[in-house]
């Protein structure tokens, strides 16, 4: 009876829905387009569905959505799957079921999306019923017209649509259709209210709403995310419609547009250039040579690129190729004392910029300066060389050269100069002051004591700017004091040591001050339109010092000190960052030109410094920021760059044995895995440290390059000690714990390798900008001590207080064993662990402690030179050390050695014996070698080696 209710209810039902999907393939579905609906099978209100149904849905909603898919109910006759729902999508998705489904089930689909039914079997099951609804959340990496949702109906109320546009390296138009069908378009005087907003990820926009039509206004770079927020507001009198979207490649990289600079007036015009690229054009008009124009990459232009200042370093008038010339001509002649006169007076004529202010000739160059710079050398090769001189044309020489030189030094030069390459103004100033003090000290040998004095006192009346020139002599027993208005210089009586000279007389002392260098030296913060930091600045004059006579003396390592006076260009007073130094005239760069060695910091207030030194050369005082380290001599960071260099290959090499012998021998427990690790870590910091030291002494790299590597050796860096402290804490565990423990070791990996990550991650976002310190793609000063420091002193602090409980624990069981004997097995467990604490924490993590020292030592010279060895030394052959601690002196590993040599040499034995008991049994027929075999020497021999192999199984 209650069959036949079923069948006739199924009949019923058939005939009441019959026809509301009675569809062929080939006719038409029914098309959705509303941006949220609901889609049911056929007979769903009658909680049955009919038999032999076909159906077809199509939900149309833009190409720029999603279809968001929720199923209220589903319940399709399962049986043999003859019953099903089928959905597709433009991407090619396919979903095909019958049975049911938990309430809610979701699915997100690119438009089109087509639905299929198809029923052919009898059942009591409902159906379907789905709600589906428009999501306006999508990446978007070419051109597209946004519509926005309901369009061009009103749109809904409370919706939010997000679309990320772009890549870094493209560029975004956004350009506001005017909708026909509404006709409301938003202005600037209801900016705020304007349902569109664009977020860059460039600080030069940040968030910006959307109010005008002109796509001009809405030019983006990089990735920006577009978000459109529907609410009651923007359905009265903000709605915009369609938003074209164009989205733009900057081929390949950013760029710098083309623009015509007013850099002294060159008027040059340069060309879009790549970013990291450089643009190259013939020098401005009656000059000769090619001008050079660097665009850089640079986040926070609109194109990605900015351009440096123009370099006109090879820049220069025909006038000085002439003057070239003459010179070269009056250097190869032999009688040529007047000719050098008449050149080098038409090189200061030419070099004089008040002339240039005044308009009597044409402005200078920075070519101009700089090759002036180096004829004023030739000629000084060219004036020392002569054999005779008359004193009358020595002086003339003399103060002609003095003149030039302060023409070349003179600060409204620095306008000139700020167009050329930083590293050549910086050996052009040097050579200045080497030059001057050479030419003048030997041309002074050349003239008699009263020429000297004669010309002493015509160089104090000689009109120079920017140097000051004097020459004084030694009086009986008293020091001999020079002072100026920026300082002073004292030489003490010994350190001549009371010695005459040739004459008979006393000695004299060529003084000499440069009054505007630092100014020169300084010239690299400007060199692009952003302000770069200068670690190391001159704030002082430079003095110079030297005795005219030879009196067969090393000017060297005097018993009194020379004592120096500098008035600071500003006032300072913090001491930490003041440095006494020395030009270092054999200097092959800028980084080791400026030199401590025999100069130290006497004393100082906000004004004035007093240094005190042992030898004579040109003096200055420098504000060093970075202190100690970049204070080393040539000679010292030379040394130290091969000992890294040495340490960290050793160190690589040994790390891969260790892990080589490990795997070889099958070690495996949760002490040798974390040893393990540690050398992968050790092995990819020292890599990473060997390919830093190279790229970063390149000028060449490209910042993506020094940004990459200065990244992946902070991860390493950090890795490395997270390991050193995971050592320890293991160590703890073992010795301090006394309830057993399982294996720690997956939390150990997440942590050590997963903390770095989040660290860098967060540094870089923050500070990426700064991860390349001065020639070293490596971390700022200031980064480091924020996301540097803190963990090795962490590391260090923590690893130090477990040593300290390790020892206590030590002491207090030997205090407790009362058994000796028991006790013997755990007291050499003990200091087993107790020696392996002592060689692994100091060797990994302690040693780290002189690096502060080496940093911020205030002490000595070769205290700071001894402690900066000690640490470069220790810790880059950690690798090394590593490997001889816990490698080769591990006792695990030793006893897996013996136990696979023994074996193998028992084996080997064995087949010995057998061989010669074959012999035997050959040679005599009636030999027993069963009887040899049970002998008790054989057996003892076989005992041996079990107790061996057994020994070294339990070690």
């Amino acid at each position: 009876m209650v069959w036949i209710l079923r069948i006739t209810l199924v009949l019923l039902t058939t005939s009441q829905v019959q026809g509301l999907c009675d569809l062929n393939v080939d006719s038409q579905p029914i098309k959705h387009s509303n941006w949220i609906g609901t889609i049911e099978s056929p007979g769903y209100t009658s909680n049955i569905y009919p038999d032999n149904q076909d159906c077809y849905w199509t939900v149309q909603l833009p190409s720029t959505t999603k279809v968001k898919i929720t199923f209220e109910t589903f319940d399709i006759n399962q049986g043999k799957c003859e019953d099903f729902l089928q959905i597709n999508d433009s991407s090619g998705f396919f979903f095909s079921k019958c049975g049911s489904l938990e309430s809610n089930f979701q699915l997100i689909y690119d438009p089109p999306v087509k639905i299929y039914f198809h029923s052919d079997e009898s059942g009591t099951s409902r159906g379907f019923k789905l709600r589906y609804e428009g999501v306006c959340d999508d990446e978007i990496h070419s051109n597209v017209t946004l519509v926005p949702p309901y369009h061009p109906q009103m749109p809904p109320t409370d919706v939010t649509c997000v679309w990320k546009l772009g890549h870094p390296k493209q560029v975004i138009v956004v350009k506001l259709v005017a909708d026909v069908v509404i006709n409301v378009t938003p202005s600037p005087s209801t900016c705020g209210l304007s349902p569109l907003k664009v977020i860059s990820n460039a600080r030069t926009h940040g968030e910006k709403n959307l109010c005008t039509m002109t796509s001009d206004d809405n030019i983006f770079v990089g990735n920006v995310t577009l978000m459109c927020s529907l609410n009651a507001k923007s359905k009265q009198d903000l709605w915009i419609g369609k938003i074209e979207v164009y989205i733009l490649d900057i081929t390949p990289d950013a760029v710098c547009k083309e623009e015509k600079d007013n850099f002294m007036g060159s008027q040059m015009t340069w060309f879009t250039t790549i970013a990291d690229k450089v643009d190259e054009q013939q020098c401005p008009y009656n000059t000769e040579g090619r001008a050079k124009r660097h665009c850089i990459a640079e986040r926070d232009s609109p194109t990605g690129g900015l351009w440096t200042r123009p370099d006109l370093s090879h820049c220069s008038h025909v006038e000085m190729r002439d003057i070239a010339q003459q010179i070269m001509s009056v250097i190869s002649k032999s009688d040529n004392q007047q000719n050098i006169v008449d050149v080098i007076n038409r090189l200061r004529t030419f070099t004089s910029l008040d002339a240039v202010e005044s308009q009597e000739t044409f402005p200078l160059y920075p070519g101009d300066l700089l090759e002036a710079a180096k004829q004023l050398t030739l000629i000084k090769d060219a004036a020392l060389n002569t054999r005779a001189i008359h004193s009358n044309l020595a002086v003339k020489l003399i103060e002609l050269f003095i003149k030039t030189e302060d023409n070349i030094l003179d600060p409204k030069a620095l306008d000139i100069l700020q167009n050329a390459q930083s590293k050549l103004v910086e050996s052009m100033v040097s050579e200045a002051v080497i030059s001057t003090e050479d030419f003048l000290v030997k041309m002074f040998r050349k003239l008699n004591s009263t020429s000297l004095e004669e010309l002493g006192r015509s160089l104090l009346s000689l009109g120079a700017r920017n140097i000051d020139i004097n020459v004084k002599q030694f009086n009986s027993n008293l020091n001999l004091l020079h002072t100026t208005g920026s300082g002073s210089l004292l030489l003490p009586f010994s350190t001549f040591q009371g010695r005459k000279t040739a004459r008979g007389d006393w000695p004299y002392v060529y003084l000499a001050r440069f009054s505007s260098v630092h100014r020169h030296y300084a010239l690299k913060e400007s060199r692009y339109h952003k302000v770069p930091e200068t670690p190391r600045l001159i704030i002082s004059d430079v003095f110079s010092a030297e005795f005219i006579d030879d009196i067969g003396l090393a000017m060297e390592n005097f018993v009194d000190p020379v004592i120096i006076t500098f008035l600071l260009k500003e006032n300072f007073n913090d001491s930490k960052y003041i440095r006494c130094v020395f030009m270092n005239r054999s200097a092959k760069s800028a980084e080791y030109r400026w030199l401590t060695s025999g100069c130290h910091l006497k004393s100082h207030n906000t004004t004035h410094v007093v240094c005190h030194c042992n030898h004579l050369t040109s003096f200055a005082v420098l504000m060093d920021i970075y202190q100690s380290q970049d204070s080393l001599a040539e000679v010292h960071e030379q040394v130290l760059s091969h000992i890294s260099y040495v340490g960290s290959g050793l160190s690589v090499v040994s790390c891969l044995a260790f892990i080589i012998v490990i795997q070889w021998f099958r070690i495996a427990n949760d002490k040798v895995r974390i040893h393990q690790q540690l050398a992968v870590s050790v092995i990819v910091t020292q890599i990473l440290f060997l390919i830093m030291s190279q790229i970063g002494t390149h000028l060449g790299t490209p910042f993506w390059a020094c940004y990459s590597i200065a990244g992946l050796l902070h991860y390493a860096v950090i890795a490395m000690f997270c390991w050193m402290l995971v050592e320890g804490f293991h160590l703890y565990v073992k010795l301090v714990w006394v309830f057993k423990v399982g294996s720690y070791l997956k939390k150990y990996l997440a942590v050590s390798w997963g903390f770095p990550l989040v660290v860098i991650v967060i540094s870089m976002s923050v500070y990426g900008n700064q991860y390349k310190h001065n020639k070293l793609c490596w971390l700022h000063h200031d980064v480091t001590l924020i996301c540097l420091v803190p963990v090795v002193s962490f590391v260090i602090l923590m690893n130090s207080v477990i040593l300290i409980i390790v020892l206590c624990v030590m002491i207090k069981s030997k205090n407790n064993l009362k058994d000796k004997k028991q006790g013997l097995k755990k007291m050499s467990n003990i200091k087993l662990s107790l020696k392996a604490s002592l060689i692994l924490l100091p060797l990994l993590g302690l040693t780290w402690v002189l690096g502060f020292f080496a940093v911020g030592s205030n002490g000595s010279e070769m205290m700071m030179y001894i402690v900066t060895y000690m640490f470069t030394a220790v810790n880059s052959c950690q690798g090394l050390l590593f490997f001889i601690f816990h490698g080769l002196l591990n006792l695990e590993i030793q006893a897996a050695f013996k136990r696979r040599y023994i074996k193998k040499k028992s084996e080997s034995m064995n087949e010995s014996t057998e061989s010669r008991m074959r012999k035997l049994s050959f040679i005599d027929p009636d030999y027993d070698s069963t009887r040899n075999r049970n002998s008790p020497t054989f057996n003892m021999h076989s005992l041996q080696a079990t107790q061996v192999i057994e020994c070294n199984t339990v070690d």
